[in-house]
């Protein structure tokens, strides 16, 4: 999901919440550098629960800082409209469309917010926090594969992060790691060429 449908980007979060770097620099410690975000998307933690830790330890008058950074990150960055757009069509043209993703619960937020209208078409969705289990471990990419009952060899993932790639690939997934948001619209792009000329042949035929 992250720089595929939507940007991630975790130091424009910290510099759009507040203009002190050295509180930048402490959420930065206190959320990130523990590991405290990649339980939340385990689903090891909550998010209120990383944000009553982090409290405790650096104090209360920064609940509201750690409150947007948890809960309201995706409202800081750049939502990959086109990129949705070009999926929903590939859908509509044939293409089955599944989102896995490493993510804590604020995936549902972004759904209901209109953040992530894509998800709207998806024919399934496997979340690594409901899962307990992150990318770029085999397990979680098996869960897609076995609940919805894919064929590896005809499926393709896409991640921002090379490591996620080859934990799909090691499953037999084929893979493309999304550099930026104008490679992604290209290589769409060619996959819907290749599904009007399987539509023109179908005519023909």
């Amino acid at each position: 999901m992250g720089n595929v449908l939507i940007e991630w980007n975790s130091e424009k979060i910290l510099q759009a919440i507040t203009d002190d770097r050295k509180l930048q620099n402490l959420l930065r410690k206190e959320v990130f550098e523990t590991g405290l975000w990649v339980q939340t998307d385990e689903g090891v933690k909550t998010r209120e629960e990383m944000i009553e830790i982090v409290t405790t330890k650096i104090g209360e008058e920064y609940r509201n800082e750690l409150t947007q950074l948890s809960r309201y990150w995706y409202k800081y960055v750049d939502v990959y409209t086109k990129v949705q757009d070009r999926i929903i069509e590939l859908s509509k043209n044939g293409y089955n469309i599944y989102i896995l993703s490493n993510t804590a619960y604020t995936f549902y937020d972004l759904v209901k917010e209109g953040y992530l209208p894509a998800a709207s078409i998806a024919k399934g969705i496997v979340l690594s926090c409901e899962e307990k289990v992150l990318k770029p471990n085999e397990k979680i990419y098996n869960i897609l594969l076995e609940r919805y009952n894919l064929d590896p060899h005809d499926t393709m993932f896409f991640d921002d992060l090379s490591e996620n790639i080859w934990g799909a690939a090691r499953c037999g997934i084929n893979g493309f790691v999304v550099e930026n948001e104008r490679e992604l619209l290209t290589y769409l792009d060619k996959l819907r060429e290749e599904m009007n000329w399987r539509q023109l042949r179908t005519l023909l035929n």
